[in-house]
């Protein structure tokens, strides 16, 4: 059984070949593992005239026409493990393609950095879809040559043809990821794990997205001792790509209002999205009761999703979940102005709009409450104005998005109802002001 090593060699790394070479040259002589023969195929680009996927592709057929079953493929910077044919061994028979984990030499230093963060073993592609791209798969990987000759690199793509690639054999045959090191990434710069530019991840992202579909999957966020669940169906959003990461949205806000607004408190909640900020008031401020408002229908299944993947129904008053906030009864359209952000969707008047709006001051009518959050893209204002006898009555801390041509009218609101700015968040478009009673 043969093992073709491809190593795509760009204009630029054509001096660093011989380092990859001589590493291929010490692996095989270090344990050749379950192979009997070898064949180094470097595939030479001197004019740059060649995508890195068509160069890929090119090896993958001199692979299969020199009769070699298995491929490792290589870039020209990067060095092969010295153990990484005799470590393969245990792994040839169950898996069509596997991958090592990332580790990364730091050009110009002799330091070898295993990546933190990554998946170090799995054999599932829901785990590749739920994490973080940049934390998953890299070039070097032994796949059977029938498998990547029916897969094949995208050779029209200019970024983004490797995780195509990655994905889509994962999709069609049997992978893994094991806890082994099979090639040794070198790399320049003052972050040496960067795999590449926005344009890659730009282009990773609907990639993702379209091997989301379908799937019933959910990213985990670990915070203070607690782990929350999130379903994902679009890693390009904004909100769930801080999910994809392990992270909180806006986590700085959280802490703060967790601080402020304390424990055992009864929250409402308008413009709750996807219920990033609710899942974190039930498991970190153990709130006594949260009301959402959230019209959205894109947002209330993922919000509804979040909410009985964490346990969280004897908290959650659903009463708000499917109409808006505002300042008198009316009927509104979806307008979602930024693509990948849900957050941004907000509410526009339609009388033949199939959404509805009620003031808080109606539907929450003789409830108590100590926070309010208002994040409603713009209708601020009319949010207040719908809650301004529960504001009177109970006067309650405020969180509120305000658009940055509105800040001079919500400083006079907060001085004519006697409302002191605790602090403020800057956003790109909007300032979100914390407020308390005077």
């Amino acid at each position: 059984m043969k093992c073709a090593v491809v190593i795509s060699i760009a204009p630029d790394h054509l001096a660093e070949f011989a380092d990859c070479r001589a590493s291929i040259e010490r692996a095989w002589a270090h344990g050749a593992g379950p192979f009997t023969g070898l064949d180094i195929l470097p595939i030479e680009d001197a004019g740059g005239v060649m995508t890195p996927a068509a160069r890929r592709n090119r090896g993958v057929d001199l692979a299969h026409e020199k009769g070699c079953e298995w491929i490792f493929f290589l870039d020209a910077r990067d060095l092969l493990n010295l153990s990484a044919f005799a470590d393969f061994a245990a792994f040839h028979d169950a898996f069509d393609a596997v991958w090592g984990n990332i580790c990364v030499n730091k050009l110009g230093t002799k330091d070898v950095v295993v990546c933190e963060g990554q998946i170090t073993k799995t054999a599932s592609i829901e785990d590749i879809l739920r994490s973080a791209p940049d934390l998953t798969l890299r070039m070097g990987h032994f796949v059977r040559t029938g498998a990547a000759r029916a897969v094949r690199f995208d050779a029209e793509m200019e970024a983004g043809a490797d995780y195509k690639y990655y994905l889509d054999l994962w999709e069609k045959f049997r992978c893994a990821k094991v806890a082994h090191i099979f090639s040794i990434e070198r790399r320049a710069g003052v972050d040496p794990f960067a795999v590449g530019t926005l344009a890659w991840f730009q282009a990773v992202d609907p990639i993702i997205a379209d091997h989301c579909k379908g799937r019933d999957l959910y990213c985990e966020v670990a915070f203070d001792d607690k782990v929350t669940r999130f379903a994902l169906t679009n890693p390009m959003d904004i909100i769930q790509k801080h999910h994809v990461y392990g992270r909180f949205f806006e986590i700085d806000e959280l802490q703060t209002l967790k601080d402020v607004v304390g424990t055992d408190k009864t929250i409402v909640e308008v413009g709750a999205n996807i219920g990033n900020h609710l899942a974190f008031y039930a498991q970190h401020m153990k709130s006594k009761k949260i009301f959402p408002f959230e019209p959205n229908p894109d947002s209330i299944d993922l919000l509804n999703r979040n909410i009985k993947a964490n346990g969280l129904e004897s908290v959650v008053d659903t009463r708000g979940i499917g109409i808006g906030a505002g300042a008198q009864h009316g009927q509104f359209s979806v307008v979602l102005p930024i693509e990948n952000n849900l957050g941004a969707a907000r509410l526009s008047a339609d009388e033949a709009g199939q959404l509805e709006v009620f003031p808080l001051d109606e539907r929450l009518d003789g409830e108590a409450v100590d926070f309010i959050k208002i994040d409603v893209e713009g209708m601020e204002f009319e949010v207040l104005e719908g809650a301004a006898k529960l504001i009177e009555r109970n006067r309650p801390i405020l969180m509120v998005e305000v658009f940055r041509n509105k800040i001079p009218a919500f400083e006079r609101w907060c001085a004519e109802n006697r409302y002191n700015i605790r602090t403020r968040f800057s956003c790109v478009n909007a300032v979100n002001f914390l407020v308390v009673a005077a």
